[in-house]
């Protein structure tokens, strides 16, 4: 199991609302690079989607992808506030 992937299921026991995995899996693109993988994550408010970015479990996480270009995925983070 991915590192990410513990990150909603410890948000879930806190049951702080936070962190809620929407979706995921392979996308079926219409436009743009091919993504391998994309994930949908709710947040309770736009700074904690923020903050969620610097979380040290996110961090970690993400070393699990590497920081050499020669050996990483590319990788995109967006944030986008609700209606």
């Amino acid at each position: 199991m991915n590192k990410w992937s513990l990150i909603p299921e410890e948000e879930a026991k806190k049951n702080s609302g936070n962190y809620k995995l929407i979706g995921a899996g392979q996308p079926t693109m219409n436009q743009g690079e091919k993504l391998l993988f994309a994930v949908v994550v709710e947040f309770n408010s736009h700074q904690e989607a923020l903050d969620g970015l610097k979380d040290p479990r996110y961090q970690d996480a993400l070393k699990e992808l590497r920081e050499n270009p020669e050996e990483t995925v590319i990788r995109n983070a967006s944030i986008v506030e609700g209606v």
